[in-house]
């Protein structure tokens, strides 16, 4: 999943840098990869950190989310409602 991979952040920095750096829209490869390079160089420890903290708030809410809809299922099929 996507959304738990803090690459995936990173990457999207790449991207976003690149895209705000391409306002002629006529970029040259050479000059593709000069951006790429300054912006990989530029994700630091702290980027990192922000990433994974990030991923990690994600993957507890969506346990969290989990547990709850397993005890209400186990709540409903353990406690069925007969119709009278």
């Amino acid at each position: 999943m996507c959304d738990l991979n803090p690459i995936e952040l990173a990457w999207r920095k790449v991207k976003d840098f690149v895209r705000s750096n391409n306002t002629t829209g006529d970029m040259s490869l050479s000059r593709l990869h000069e951006l790429v390079q300054r912006v990989i160089a530029s994700v630091s420890k702290d980027d990192w950190s922000v990433f994974c903290n990030h991923v990690m708030s994600i993957s507890d809410a969506s346990l969290e989310n989990d547990e709850l809809v397993e005890n209400y299922v186990d709540a409903i099929l353990l406690n069925p409602v007969h119709d009278r």
